[in-house]
């Protein structure tokens, strides 16, 4: 707790936090206006540009990290790429390798800037796994497309990499900006990611885990591990068929029982319970090793448990009802 108290005092979470909140509410006037669908992907958005304004001093305070150039255009490479995926496709999981293709690119600036700035194996690492795990981040987004979860699970995300980086000045700016994502989760859902919030919120994230723990290379694993949920529960899903219960067949003349208003935000409880102890093992076990192999070995033993946990958040609820006589 000395930490997180530490941090709400830090000047560079509340300068995050208030450039988080600005573009938090440019992205609730978008969604007002209702021009842009049903839970609009612009909550990734509003944290991304929060958090590059302020790492690299682009408003009124100086730069906090000041990331490369290649990096930040990278970033918003990636943002632009999976807008465009986002507005063509609507969600549907089709043209996934298409998807990674198109930010390949994206990856190659991120580690050209990173190149220069950590460790050589850091920046391949970084590299591989924004485009990868934004499309399987995507597909878990999809599959709970009527919660909105993934805004929570990239909040707890990078609160786990801050707590396992030994640098931690961009890492709590990027906690402060990232923090408004509640409002879109909470009390109902508001907004998501999509593949350009998905992808440039790893990209951020993962970049400045990178050079911020280039002094413990195990707190990269770590950092990258701290995807979590996001990663791990579409492919448990995919190894491990789901059957979806069948419909109870309803008596005709039986009111059909309407979905209870808390549901959303109990998923979402359940959801980010699980994901804060797979962020809570890769970022204080796995994370704090000194090499990225006992690194690896750790985060990828903690992975198997949350995969198991995974499941049972991806079987569909069965809620049973009573079926009452026709009058």
């Amino acid at each position: 707790m000395g930490k997180f108290t530490q941090l709400t005092h830090a000047l560079q979470f509340q300068r995050g936090l208030g450039t988080g909140l600005a573009t938090a509410g440019i992205a609730l006037i978008l969604i007002a206006t209702r021009k842009f669908g049903r839970r609009p992907a612009v909550a990734g958005i509003a944290a991304v540009a929060g958090g590059l304004i302020t790492v690299n001093g682009w408003g009124p305070w100086p730069a906090t990290l000041r990331l490369p150039d290649q990096i930040s255009l990278g970033i918003a490479l990636a943002l632009v790429t999976g807008l465009v995926w986002d507005g063509f496709t609507k969600y549907k999981q089709r043209h996934a390798i298409g998807k990674i293709v198109t930010l390949i690119p994206s990856s190659l600036l991120i580690y050209a800037g990173l190149r220069t700035t950590t460790l050589h194996w850091a920046a391949t690492a970084v590299a591989i796994a924004i485009p990868l795990c934004s499309v399987v981040a995507v597909d878990f987004e999809h599959f709970h497309r009527r919660t909105s979860l993934s805004p929570l699970l990239i909040l707890i995300c990078v609160a786990g990499i801050y707590t396992t980086t030994p640098d931690t000045e961009g890492a709590r700016t990027l906690l402060g900006a990232a923090l408004p994502l509640l409002i879109f989760v909470f009390p109902k859902p508001l907004a998501s990611l999509g593949l350009g919030g998905t992808a440039a919120m790893f990209a951020m994230v993962w970049s400045v885990a990178a050079i911020e723990g280039a002094a413990r290379s195990g707190s990269i694993v770590g950092a990258l591990g701290c995807a979590g949920l996001l990663v791990v529960e579409p492919i448990a899903r995919r190894l491990v068929p789901i059957q979806r219960a069948r419909p109870i067949q309803r008596e005709r003349g039986t009111p059909r029982r309407a979905p209870s208003q808390f549901q959303p935000a109990i998923d979402a409880a359940r959801a980010g319970a699980l994901q804060f102890a797979a962020v809570a093992w890769a970022s204080r076990v796995a994370g704090f090793q000194h090499t990225a192999l006992n690194a690896l070995a750790l985060l990828a033993l903690g992975m198997i448990p949350t995969a198991m946990a995974a499941l049972l958040l991806a079987q569909p609820a069965r809620r049973n009802r009573q079926r009452q006589p026709t009058s």
